[in-house]
């Protein structure tokens, strides 16, 4: 996860969210290009001692690994940009070239970090008020996620002390956090 913070104007501030993008898109096509000439030239080796029929399962798995990286590539571009004023709270979400953009009130605005329902499940990091809720930070690993959540709720209340061990200790008269564990018991 890719994460810079900003200060544009001395009460504005951004959150910039990104998926971890280690392969260009130029390299991506060179490993293509290169397992194509590999794969190929090894089917058309068999197909020239009579084995005709490995030359289009040749062409299929290079299909299959062509489209991984075509689908992987095709979502470089996506970002959340959550920027944070003294009056409002605003997403800005890219996933698959459609964009969506959210508004909140800052003073009302929480953050919720869910856990998943079984272990193997991701935890969800939500954002919202008066109803609406969307997830944020979907594309990152657990533990960044919680370390988002502490960013965002710093962000959201730099007044709140630092967070320690948990989430849901950053709490104080009204809850910016909410913790689905802490709540359950």
């Amino acid at each position: 996860m890719q994460r810079a913070v900003t200060v544009s104007a001395p009460a504005v501030r951004r959150l910039l969210i990104r998926p971890n993008g280690s392969l260009s898109s130029t390299a991506a096509l060179a490993i293509v290009v290169m397992l194509g000439v590999l794969t190929l030239g090894i089917a058309v080796g068999f197909w020239l001692v009579g084995a005709w029929l490995v030359l289009p399962f040749a062409g299929l798995e290079l299909a299959a690994v062509a489209t991984g990286f075509y689908l992987v590539a095709r979502r470089q571009g996506d970002f959340e940009l959550l920027v944070i004023d003294d009056a409002h709270v605003e997403l800005t979400q890219r996933k698959r070239a459609r964009r969506r953009h959210y508004r909140f009130p800052r003073y009302w605005t929480n953050v919720w970090l869910e856990p998943g329902t079984h272990r193997w499940y991701p935890s969800r990091l939500t954002i919202g008020s008066h109803g609406r809720r969307v997830e944020i930070g979907s594309f990152v690993t657990d533990d960044e996620r919680q370390e988002l959540s502490r960013q965002i709720v710093q962000l959201l209340r730099p007044e709140a002390p630092q967070a320690t061990a948990s989430v849901s200790a950053v709490s104080m008269a009204r809850p910016a956090v909410a913790d689905r564990r802490s709540t359950a018991g």
